[in-house]
This record gives C-alpha cells, sequence and structure tokens, in this order.
C-alpha cells in the first residue's frame, strides 16, 4: 500500500478515435500518471456517476488511461470536472491507505503486547 496521486497527463492522439463513422462523438483517452489500482477505478466511477453538470458524459478508467465518451469541442468543458473528480478521487482513496495503515500499526502493537505478556509470563513462572 503506497501513497501517489494519480495525474491526467493529456490525451492519447493514438488512442483517441471516432466512436462510429457516422458519428461526432469520439472516445478521448486521455493518459493518467500511472496504472491505478482497482479500488482507485472504483471510487473515481462512484465519484463520476454522483457528479452532476450540464453535457456530462460518461467516463471510465482502466488501467493507466481515463476515456471519456464525447464530442472533440466538449473535452475542454470537461477537463475542470474530470481533473476535480481525479483529485477527489485521490484524497478518498489515500484516506483509506493511511485509514489502513494506523489500523495495521494498531494491530501490530497489539500483538507485539501480547508476545511481551506471554515473554513476561514465562519468565515468571518455572515449571
Amino acid at each position: 500500500m503506497s501513497i501517489k496521486n494519480i495525474e491526467i497527463k493529456g490525451i492519447n492522439d493514438d488512442k483517441t478515435k471516432p466512436v462510429s463513422s457516422k458519428s461526432n462523438m469520439y472516445e478521448v483517452v486521455l493518459d493518467l500518471s500511472s496504472s491505478v489500482p482497482s479500488e482507485w477505478a472504483e471510487i473515481f466511477d462512484s465519484n463520476w456517476t454522483s457528479r452532476v453538470y450540464n453535457i456530462k458524459r460518461g467516463a471510465t478508467v482502466s488501467y493507466d488511461k481515463l476515456t471519456i465518451v464525447c464530442c472533440l469541442d466538449e473535452v475542454e468543458e470537461h477537463r475542470t470536472n474530470l481533473k476535480e473528480v481525479v483529485s477527489s478521487t485521490n484524497r478518498q482513496y489515500n484516506e483509506r491507505i493511511i485509514q489502513r495503515m494506523k489500523q495495521k500499526d494498531i494491530s501490530e502493537a497489539e500483538e507485539k503486547k501480547k508476545k511481551e505478556e506471554v515473554m513476561n509470563l514465562k519468565k515468571t513462572i518455572k515449571f
């Protein structure tokens, strides 16, 4: 478990393509700074689903790519919302990681204390 913030690096022009030859909609593929854990992607999906704004489109995350289906002239309008959702997803994911790390530290401390109690008992009681 490590804490790292995912960032949108830019449009991947090799992977961005029209949805169909008769549509002005594109699968706009954005490169992310690194591959995302599945839990991060789940948080993103939830955050994106609950986000409300005009002309909102579907967006998904997979590995190190974020894909939004929209018209090319809409990308700039989606940019701010995508960046805000990525930022809030980073925050929520990192909070979960920190909470798990704290819980692990507490569990390890409790385990160590129990072992010390057994060792102390062993030192004081002779058979």
